[in-house]
C-alpha cells in the first residue's frame, strides 16, 4: 500500500496476488498484490467506520514522519498526529520523539469520514502535568529551570516536562533596562527564578 524502498527485501517470499493482465497466452502475465491488500483494507475500514468514535483510544503505527506531525495507520485508516498533539511541552524536532514502524496508543480527535481525514493525540493519553501545578508551584516557590524559548516581551522557562512559565522582560534585566531577552539568556541556560502567580484555567504561570 505504501512505497516499498527495499523491492529485494520480498524475494523468495509468497504472497496471494490477483492477476491484473494476462496476454500472449500466458507470456505476458502482470499481477498485483496491492490490489488485495486495497481489498482487504476497505473490510477493515467498513468494519472501524461501526465502532470508531472521537475520544477512544486506538492502536495505531507511525507510517511517515512530517516536519508538522506523524501519519498513522490504526487498521483500515490513516489520520495525523500533530505535532503539537505528541506532548505537553513543545516537540522540537520530532523524530527526536517517533519513527516509522513505532506502535502508538492515541485518542481518537476528530473523524470526518466525508474527507476522508482523521487526527489523533498522544498527549491526551499521558498524565496531564497540570493537574498538581497549583500545590507544586504555589506563589513565592523558588526554582530552577530551563530557558525553553526567548521572546521580545520575555522568557519562557520550562519548569518540568509540559509546564513553562513566563518571566516578563520588565523582570529580566536586574534593575536596568533591556531591549530583548537575549541580552542577559540564552536558550537551554539554566536560570532560577520565583513563582509569582499561577493561572491554572490559562495554563500560565507568571515567574
Amino acid at each position: 500500500l505504501r512505497r516499498l524502498d527495499n523491492p529485494e527485501s520480498v524475494i523468495d517470499q509468497s504472497f496471494p496476488f490477483k492477476i491484473g493482465k494476462f496476454e500472449e497466452q500466458g507470456r505476458n502475465i502482470v499481477v498485483s498484490r496491492r490490489d488485495i491488500l486495497e481489498e482487504e483494507r476497505q473490510v477493515q475500514r467498513e468494519e472501524i467506520k461501526k465502532t470508531l468514535s472521537e475520544g477512544i483510544r486506538v492502536q495505531g503505527e507511525v507510517t511517515s514522519i512530517r516536519d508538522f506531525g506523524a501519519f498513522v495507520d490504526i487498521g483500515g485508516i490513516e489520520g495525523l498526529l500533530p505535532i503539537s498533539e505528541i506532548a505537553y511541552g513543545r516537540v522540537e524536532d520530532i523524530n527526536e520523539v517517533l519513527k516509522v514502524g513505532q506502535q502508538l496508543e492515541l485518542v481518537v480527535k476528530r473523524i470526518d469520514w466525508d474527507e476522508n481525514k482523521f487526527s489523533f493525540s498522544l498527549r491526551d493519553t499521558l498524565a496531564d502535568p497540570w493537574a498538581g501545578v497549583t500545590n507544586k508551584y504555589p506563589a513565592g516557590t523558588q526554582v530552577t529551570g530551563k530557558v525553553s524559548r526567548l521572546a521580545e516581551f520575555g522568557a519562557f522557562v520550562t519548569l518540568e516536562e509540559g509546564i513553562d512559565g513566563l518571566v516578563h522582560i520588565s523582570k529580566l534585566g536586574e534593575g536596568r533596562r533591556i531591549n530583548h531577552p537575549r541580552e542577559v539568556l540564552k536558550v537551554g541556560q539554566d536560570f532560577a527564578v520565583t513563582v509569582e502567580k499561577v493561572e491554572i484555567e490559562q495554563r500560565r504561570i507568571s515567574l
